[in-house]
C-alpha cells in the first residue's frame, strides 16, 4: 500500500521545462502565427494545409473556414483560443491559432531522470512536456501539460510510482487549471488502480501514485518496449478524460519558419530510464537482505 509520505516528495527540474516551452516551442509557435498575421481574411482549408489564395482555392476545391459564413455559424468549431503574442502589431485570428494547435500537437519533449540521496539511488523517471486539442471541455482548444513519471523506493513501502503533472490553456505557462485526477495506461489499455491524489509542492500541480504492481508493470514494458506512455487526466471529477500519447523518443520539438514540425528523436531517455530503473529494483532489493 502506498503511504501518503510517498507522495510528498517532488520532482525536480520544473524550471528547466518551463524554460524549455518558453524558447523553444513559444518561440516557434509565434513565428508562424507573426508570418501570417498579415494574410486576408479569406482563409481556406486545402486537405491538410491552409491558403489565403482564392485561385489555389478553387483550384484544389478548398473549403472556406474564415470568415463566418452567411449562415452565422462557422464552418468549423475551433473554440476560443487564448491570444498568443506575435512578432508584429496584428492579432493573430483563431484560425492562425487552430493551425498551431494542428501543427504542434503531441509531444514537446522527454528528459530522462535520475535522483539519489547520499549516494543512494531512490528515484528515476521521465520529464516530459506535450500539447493536446482539449474537445472533451474545451471544444478543441489547445492544452500544454507537463510533468514527470516516476518509480521511487521508501524503505518500509517497496517500490511505488508517482505521476506529477499540470495543466495550462493556451500555448503557454501561464493560465493553468486544476487537475482533478490523473493516470497512465500502458498501450495495451492496461490502467493501475485509481491512483492516491496529493498536491504538489508546485502550484497547480498534482502528484498522482501507487505501488508498482502488475498494472504499473505494464506501463513500464510500454515504455521500455514500445516507447509510449499514455497520460490521462480530466478538470472535474466524473468528467471524460482526456488522453495524452506520449512519445517518449522525442527530446526536442521545433517549428521553422515554414510552419513545419520538427520533432527530434531519441533512444535516449528510454535506454537511460531502463537502466536506472534496474539499478534502481537492485537496489531495492539488496536492502531487503
Amino acid at each position: 500500500m502506498l503511504m501518503d509520505g510517498a507522495l510528498a516528495i517532488q520532482t525536480k527540474g520544473d524550471s528547466k521545462m518551463i524554460k524549455i516551452l518558453k524558447v523553444t516551442f513559444l518561440a516557434g509557435a509565434i513565428s508562424l502565427l507573426s508570418t501570417g498575421a498579415h494574410a486576408q481574411d479569406d482563409i481556406y482549408r486545402c486537405g491538410g494545409e491552409y491558403t489565403n489564395s482564392v485561385s489555389e482555392a478553387q483550384a484544389k476545391n478548398c473549403i472556406l473556414i474564415s470568415p463566418t459564413p452567411s449562415s452565422g455559424k462557422p464552418n468549423k468549431d475551433y473554440s476560443e483560443f487564448l491570444d498568443a503574442p506575435a512578432a508584429s502589431s496584428a492579432k493573430p485570428t483563431k484560425v492562425m491559432l487552430a493551425k498551431v494547435a494542428q501543427e504542434m500537437e503531441g509531444t514537446i519533449f522527454v528528459t530522462p531522470l535520475r535522483d539519489s540521496v547520499d549516494g543512494e539511488l531512490f528515484s528515476c523517471g521521465l520529464e516530459f512536456s506535450a500539447l493536446k486539442r482539449d474537445f472533451i471541455t474545451m471544444k478543441g482548444a489547445p492544452v500544454t501539460i507537463y510533468g514527470s513519471f516516476n518509480l521511487r523506493y521508501h524503505p518500509g513501502t517497496g517500490i511505488v510510482y508517482v505521476l506529477k503533472l499540470g495543466g495550462f490553456d493556451g500555448f503557454g505557462t501561464e493560465n493553468s487549471f486544476n487537475i482533478a485526477s490523473a493516470f497512465i495506461r500502458a498501450p495495451n489499455g492496461v490502467t493501475p488502480k485509481k491512483a492516491i491524489r496529493a498536491d504538489a509542492e508546485t502550484n497547480g500541480f498534482g502528484l498522482f501514485g501507487g505501488p508498482f504492481d502488475k498494472d504499473a508493470l505494464a506501463a513500464f514494458s510500454g515504455i521500455s518496449e514500445k516507447s509510449q506512455l499514455i497520460v490521462g487526466f480530466n478538470r472535474n471529477s466524473g468528467q471524460q478524460d482526456v488522453i495524452v500519447k506520449l512519445d517518449v523518443n522525442v527530446i526536442d520539438t521545433q517549428m521553422d519558419g515554414n510552419g513545419k514540425v520538427i520533432r527530434q528523436k531519441s533512444k535516449e531517455p528510454v535506454n537511460e530510464f531502463v537502466t536506472c530503473s534496474y539499478d534502481l529494483l537492485k537496489a531495492a532489493r539488496a536492502s531487503l537482505k
